[in-house]
């Protein structure tokens, strides 16, 4: 990609003519639909019979993708109904209020300049510690670092 520009309009091309899944199922470090073996969500110990049951329990687990799980022994993901407490945790790693926080699809969020990932705030820096994890070094680390250097 040439600039950010650029990137942001494949990604709506993208979605409009395939729709989120398909990011969801052909992305880089995603994992394909297809290729799913139910796992138990690290939080309540539910069976996740579909990916998209799946979600990154960060900051109660690990961060780790569900590509990752996939290769891992070691499962660090949660279901669906444990992600209400998991963007509660989230929420408060950021020391925001519910009420001023706003959520953005994929597309929106591309497009703003004035957005950082959650992932490198000091607090969640210390998270990770507390984890024994490097952000930077997991799948979703290096990928931004990626991203950042196209993107310039």
């Amino acid at each position: 990609m040439s600039n950010k520009k650029d990137h942001i309009d494949m990604i709506k091309q993208i979605v409009r003519t395939y729709g989120e899944n398909h990011i969801y199922n052909y992305g880089n470090g995603m994992l394909h639909e297809d290729l799913y073996k139910p796992i138990d969500c690290c939080l309540c110990g539910k069976e996740m019979k579909t990916i998209h049951d799946t979600n990154c329990a960060f900051p109660l687990a690990r961060l780790q993708s569900a590509k990752e799980a996939f290769q891992s022994h070691n499962k660090y993901r949660s279901c669906n109904k444990c992600e209400v407490d998991v963007l509660d945790a989230r929420t408060e790693l950021l020391g925001e209020e519910n009420s001023e926080i706003t959520y953005l699809t994929l597309v929106q969020s591309l497009e703003r300049d004035d957005l950082k990932s959650m992932y490198e705030t000091p607090e969640a820096q210390k998270r990770f510690a507390e984890l024994g994890q490097d952000y930077f070094k997991t799948w979703l680390g290096k990928s931004e670092k990626v991203n950042l250097k196209e993107c310039q």
